[in-house]
């Protein structure tokens, strides 16, 4: 019985046969085994490196803001410089020409300047003298009438609203019109009679010798004011003091009239040298105290001018061949000298010489080279610069940033500055 109960030798637990699908099977994951009632890992994820994707925002980033800062750039900093050769010629060394107040085109016109000044100064006296003095004054005549001067003859008259006549002592041409501009010129003009009735304040004048003609409303004078008519007693003054005081005087006025010229002289204008015209009025003369007197005098000067770039079409016209009146300029302007005869009164045609002038620069519009390459493409500006010739000869450009081709759109952003030796 014992041996009935006994467990077979092939009964062991470890020969107890099994399902085909409880089978034990091996599964080779990753090296592992499990069993088929297991559950098999899961395979992780594979997640994407977070190196790449903080690489890829911060490229995007890095894009961005140079897309930014050089739109930045292109925005505040874009501008273009442009370097223009303009055309030059050499001069004749001396050049001589004539001018005359509105001139025809084509040939050299000049204009005239006047200021007006007064010197006092006192001298010893001892006394007393009857004196008897006319007036006197400056008058600005205008020719409002015609384009063609009009010559007024030593001892015209001029006439004042009360009838007083004044007359001048010396010729003088009156310019004609130009532009639609009346001409002008002056003159020192002496009262008909003497004593103070003829010392006047600003006053219009006509010209008698006119009446009845179209001259007559159309060229006409006014004037600040005519003094120094005097008659009376006053302290007598000995001939010899009275001539070394009015030398002085004369001294002084004309150097502070040629300062003065300098001073007002407007832009682009050159005095001709030698053309000074000065006229004094009579000395008068006040008491100062009981041994002293006080003279006094006043200058009118008048002087010629010409404009620079007439002048240097003038001088081109002489000395470079086939010179077609085109807009020119002296190369150095300080070193030109424009001189008449000694002692020339700017009345009428004069002959002038220009000297010191190496050479003449054409001019051209700087404007107009900023407008014509406004938004436009850096391929087009030869073409572009070919248009100003034959004032520029040729020209360079550098367009701000380097990575632009386009001209700016604001003129302002263009600058322009002339070259040489090209």
């Amino acid at each position: 019985m014992r041996g009935d109960m006994s467990p077979r030798s092939d009964r062991s637990i470890r020969n107890i046969p099994v399902s085909s699908i409880h089978k034990k099977r091996q599964t080779r994951f990753e090296s592992e085994t499990y069993e088929e009632d297991e559950q098999p890992p899961r395979r992780p994820r594979q997640k994407k490196p977070r190196g790449s994707k903080t690489f890829l925002i911060a490229a995007i980033g890095v894009a961005v803001v140079f897309g930014l800062v050089g739109l930045l750039l292109s925005t505040l900093f874009a501008g273009a410089s442009v370097t223009v050769y303009p055309r030059t010629a050499a001069l004749h060394a001396t050049v001589s020409v004539s001018t005359e107040p509105n001139a025809p085109a084509g040939t050299l016109s000049y204009a005239t300047l006047t200021i007006t000044s007064s010197a006092t100064t006192t001298v010893a006296a001892s006394g007393v003298q009857h004196v008897s003095k006319e007036a006197s004054g400056t008058i600005t005549i205008t020719n409002a009438y015609s384009t063609q001067s009009q010559r007024l003859i030593a001892n015209t008259r001029f006439a004042s609203p009360d009838g007083k006549i004044y007359r001048i002592h010396d010729s003088v041409v009156v310019p004609g019109m130009q532009g639609g501009n009346p001409g002008t010129a002056t003159a020192t003009v002496y009262a008909d009679s003497t004593g103070p009735s003829y010392n006047v304040g600003a006053t219009h004048f006509t010209i008698p010798g006119f009446k009845g003609d179209p001259q007559y409303d159309k060229i006409y004078a006014d004037t600040d004011g005519i003094t120094g008519g005097f008659e009376g007693d006053q302290a007598a003054v000995a001939q010899s003091d009275l001539d070394a005081a009015k030398s002085s005087m004369a001294s002084k006025l004309q150097d502070a009239a040629k300062a003065a010229f300098k001073a007002q002289l407007p832009d682009g204008y050159l005095i001709i040298d030698n053309t000074y015209d000065f006229s004094y009025s009579d000395i008068s003369q006040a008491p100062q105290g009981t041994d002293k007197a006080t003279l006094s005098q006043t200058l009118t000067a008048t002087v010629a001018v010409v404009r620079e770039s007439d002048a240097a079409a003038a001088a081109a016209k002489q000395s470079v061949d086939g010179f077609d009146g085109s807009a020119v300029a002296f190369q150095n302007p300080s070193s030109v000298a424009i001189s008449a005869a000694a002692n020339t009164k700017p009345v009428g045609e004069i002959s002038v010489t220009i000297a010191g002038a190496t050479g003449v620069v054409w001019q051209y519009d700087k404007s107009a080279v900023k407008t014509a390459l406004v938004g436009k493409n850096k391929s087009d500006f030869q073409n572009i610069i070919a248009s100003f010739r034959p004032a520029i000869t040729g020209a360079d450009v550098t367009i701000r940033p380097f990575w632009t081709s386009t001209f700016p759109s604001d003129p302002n952003k263009i600058t322009v500055a002339e070259g040489s030796g090209k």
